[in-house]
């Protein structure tokens, strides 16, 4: 049987028992609508008697208004006739089948009952008290001199427009249990009145056939729901070891004050008995269901469960390296098929762990081979690094001696402004020498025209004093000491003029060293400007090398350490593999 049919049965027998555990709860939930039901069957009922009572009181207000409405009546009562009150009363009883008639003159006091022969009691109801002091017809369940708590209707006795008395009309159905049993009898649930908390008219009996009247109902919940709050009551409750749905309502006198309760009951023992004998057979199908069941299903499972215990085994082995074993199909449904499946793994296994551990071998080999070239690699790799160390000293000792030049060339070039700025210092002092030469010259030429014109004088003076003869003679000495004075001027004029020739000539020459000089210096300032400019690049690009260098060295260090783990890797590699091979040959056995 295939497994897909075995799975088919257990699901049909799953649904099966799906199905009957839905029956029970549907069983279980028709139990609950029925007592819902029953629940809401009472509160119609309730409602139902309620309105009952009240047709009754209306038909008890609607008697006692026509016999107060009677002049005959009214005026009987005034003459206090009462054979005419009796035939009146008696002729009102027959006519609205009511079984009590009272009527009291203005003091309350019983004139005349038309259902007993007793006069002359006090009367005390409030509806007969409202009828005679307001004047108004009102009804309720009141407490009767001789018919204790029953339904009761007062009108008021008016003649000229003056109240002289009161009709009181009643029944005794309460009394007499006519009203409870009318109700189990139509309704088919038990009833009960009670006077306050006390029973005083019920349908329910005991084991001797006597009814449960004068008794007291202690439960506080209903009492308070229904004398104190007048609110209905319902619920569950054990009545004589019976299960009924019970409900309670409150009952009012003529002023509305709350003062007796209706009780009904329906008894549920019945439906209860019903709920249990579905419930018992729902249970008994369901054993046997579940009997049922479990047989299939336990056939099915140890269908399923054989193979798939032949083949965990199976798997036991091939986990413990044995690929030795061979998987055969035995059965022609899917673990057959599964079966066949297995055995083709084994094989592809086998197969797979016989390559793998020839790839090992050869993968051993070739991690050696890779061992020694990482060795070989990192010796170059190790000189490299040597190589770069020294390198990058090179370079920073070129970088340090690039520095110092610059630091010198900076120096020169500061010595060569100074030198610019003397030589422009020192040319400006010979152009200021030149210029004052040129001014001694114009003073010389002065002192020359003035030497001149001494001499021109001192000759003038000797001829006059050699026209003066004897007394000239003296002034002709002083004229000619002049004269040779003023030869001597122009003579000493003549040298001082050359020797400002000379000096002006020697300023002009210094002036144009001078100049040369500054152009020279202008020259050297400009190429040791070109020159710092080149050294500054020099230093740059050499502290550039500097740091590439030490860049390179430590990626040579990197690859030296790299090398190493590679070398150290592929060794352990090898180590592995080896390891591999031994537990790949000791691990499985393949043949």
């Amino acid at each position: 049987m295939k497994i897909q049919r075995k799975i088919e049965i257990m699901s049909i027998c799953s649904i099966l028992l799906a199905v009957l555990v839905i029956a029970v709860l549907c069983t279980m939930e028709s139990a609950t609508s029925l007592k819902k039901q029953d629940q809401s069957s009472v509160d119609g009922l309730l409602v139902m008697v309620a309105q009952s009572l009240q047709d009754d009181l209306t038909h008890l207000q609607s008697a006692a208004d026509t016999l107060a409405s009677n002049q005959e009546m009214a005026q009987a009562v005034q003459r206090e006739d009462l054979a005419v009150i009796r035939r009146l009363a008696k002729s009102t009883m027959t006519t609205f089948q009511i079984p009590v008639v009272t009527i009291t003159n203005d003091k309350a006091v019983t004139l005349a009952r038309g259902h007993s022969e007793k006069t002359g009691d006090k009367q005390d109801s409030a509806s007969i008290m409202d009828a005679l002091a307001a004047g108004k017809s009102s009804s309720g369940m009141e407490h009767g001199n001789l018919t204790g708590y029953s339904m009761r209707a007062a009108a008021p006795i008016t003649l000229g427009g003056r109240i002289i008395g009161a009709i009181s009309v009643g029944n005794s159905y309460i009394q007499e249990h006519t009203l409870v049993d009318r109700i189990k009898k139509v309704l088919g649930a038990e009833c009960t009145i009670f006077d306050g908390n006390t029973r005083v008219s019920t349908s329910l009996k005991n084991a001797g056939g006597e009814r449960n009247v004068g008794t007291t109902l202690d439960n506080d919940t209903i009492v308070r729901t229904v004398l104190k709050e007048g609110r209905t009551y319902t619920g569950e409750n054990v009545i004589q070891g019976k299960n009924y749905v019970t409900g309670y309502s409150p009952l009012k006198d003529a002023e509305g004050n709350l003062n007796g309760m209706l009780f009904l009951g329906v008894n549920t023992d019945q439906v209860s008995a019903l709920i249990m004998k579905q419930i018992t057979l729902a249970s008994v199908s369901g054993i046997l269901v579940v009997i049922v069941v479990s047989l299939i299903s336990r056939r099915i499972i140890t269908g399923i469960i054989r193979p798939i215990g032949v083949t965990s085994a199976l798997l036991g082995e091939v986990s413990n390296g044995n690929l030795t074993v061979e998987s055969k199909a035995e059965t022609k449904d899917e673990f057959g098929a599964m079966a066949e499946s297995l055995g083709n793994m084994i094989n592809g296994i086998r197969t797979i762990v016989g390559s793998l551990s020839n790839g090992i071998e050869v993968m051993s080999q070739t991690t050696n081979e890779i061992a020694r070239s990482a060795v070989h690699q990192r010796s170059g790799a190790e000189s490299m690094a040597a190589a770069m160390t020294e390198l990058s000293a090179s370079i920073d000792q070129v970088s340090v001696n690039a520095t110092s030049s610059l630091s010198q060339l900076e120096a020169a070039l500061e010595a060569t402004n100074q030198g610019n700025a003397a030589g422009d210092a020192t040319k400006k002092a010979m152009d200021d020498i030149t210029t004052t030469t040129g001014k001694i010259a114009v003073a010389i030429g002065v002192i020359q025209e003035i030497a001149n014109q001494t001499n021109l004088l001192s000759l003038n003076a000797a001829i006059e004093a050699a026209k003066a003869g004897e007394q000239g003679k003296g002034f002709a000495v002083v004229a000619e000491e002049v004269r040779k004075l003023a030869d001597r001027s122009a003579m000493s004029a003549k040298e001082i003029a050359q020797y400002n020739i000379d000096a002006r000539e020697s300023v002009q020459r210094g002036g144009e060293m001078v100049t040369a000089t500054v152009a020279l210096l202008e020259k050297i300032k400009a190429s040791l400007d070109q020159f710092t400019v080149q050294t500054r690049e020099s230093v740059t690009a050499t502290q550039e090398q500097a740091k590439t260098g030490a860049e390179v060295a430590k990626q040579v260090d990197s690859s030296v350490n790299e090398s190493t783990s590679i070398a150290s890797a592929t060794q352990e590699m090898s180590s592995l593999a080896a390891q591999l091979q031994q537990q790949v040959q000791s691990r499985f056995k393949l043949a």
